[in-house]
Order: C-alpha cells, then structure tokens, then sequence
C-alpha cells in the first residue's frame, strides 16, 4: 500500500492552452472595446445622469463570462475580467486604477453564480445571471468610489441595479450566450462537453 501524499491540486488545474489563448484574447478584444465605452458613457452620463453611464454598463460585464462560457473552467470568468482591467489600463482608461476595485467585485459576482450551479449548468439563464449579478456585485465598490452614497436611494438603486443589470442581462445574452453558440453552430468552436452547451 503506497503512502505517499497526494499531490494538492491547483485552482488552476485542467486550465488548457486553449483556455489560455481564449482568455488572452477576450481580455484584449473587449479590453479595447471597453476604453472607447467608457468615453460614450461620459457622453451618455451628460445627457441622462447616472441613468445614462448604465445604459451600456453591460459590457463591462461580459468578458468574464464570455470566457467563462467558452471553456467551461473555475476561475476563468475571474481572471479574464481582471485581465479586461489590465488591458484598458494599459490602453489609457480614464477610470484608472478604480478598475480593478470593480472587476475584482465584478469577477467575484460572476464565479459565484458557476459555483452555485457547479460549473455544469451552462443555459442563457445562468449566463444572463451571473452577467446580472457582475452588475451587482460591482455596486458595492461603486457605492463608495463614485459617491453614489451622496445621492438618494430612488435615485441610485434603479440606476445601479435597475438599469445597470437589465443592461448586463442584455449585453450578456446577445454577447456571452450568442456570440460562443453561433461559433458552434458554424462548427468554428467546440465547447469542452457537447452535452453541457444546452
């Protein structure tokens, strides 16, 4: 009989190459995407308030879970959300490193909706709910880093939670649930379980 421990196993295990390369380049696209929403955010944030900047605040919220869905892996809606940060900072986001508070917030929020389901439940609903609670989950830092303490309740709740995940639902269902199932229709991706993409 062997005695020998057992090797601890890694957050990390059964991360693949591929994980790696669809990380990488999620972070990359909608890092660079998301600098220039930010300025049409400010646009919008003038001409509606706080309504306006969470107009398009969605797409803050899909690279995570995008990645995520893709290739079905703990921990990778975390890592890419804040590698999205990383890239924008590195491509002269205005927010600076406020960031990394909200994707940190943001990847939390994310995770724990594929914990809950234990990364075997990949449906537009758990997509378009962890996109949702991304939005959340980013309110707390929001909370005190934007001074919405100083506004009134009737006015930040909606916005924040209101319209902010409605535009996170939204974002996520035509982006992080449509964007890797067209892939697989066309025959471009083939998710790490066939019988997991339902």
């Amino acid at each position: 009989m062997s005695t020998e421990p057992k090797a601890k196993r890694s957050i990390f295990s059964g991360i693949s190459t591929r994980d790696i390369v669809v990380i990488v380049i999620v972070a990359a696209v909608l890092g660079a995407i998301g600098v220039y929403n930010q300025w049409l955010n400010y646009i919008l944030s003038a001409a509606f308030g706080v309504f306006g900047w969470k107009l398009l605040s969605g797409l803050f919220h899909t690279p995570g879970v995008l990645a995520a869905n893709f290739t079905r892996k703990r921990w990778v809606a975390f890592v890419t959300q804040n590698l999205f940060a990383v890239t924008q900072l590195l491509l002269g986001a205005s927010l600076g490193l406020v960031l990394f508070w909200l994707t940190l917030f943001e990847g939390v929020g994310q995770e724990l909706v594929f914990y809950l389901f234990r990364y075997k439940k990949w449906t537009w609903w758990t997509i378009v709910l962890a996109g949702m609670a991304s939005s959340l989950f980013a309110s707390i830092p929001s909370y005190f880093l934007f001074g919405l303490g100083e506004m009134t309740w009737y006015t930040w709740i909606p916005a924040e939670v209101g319209v902010g995940m409605l535009s996170a639902a939204l974002a996520n269902f035509l982006i992080s649930w449509g964007i890797p199932r067209l892939m697989a229709k066309a025959g471009i991706w083939k998710f790490p379980s066939e019988s997991q993409a339902s």
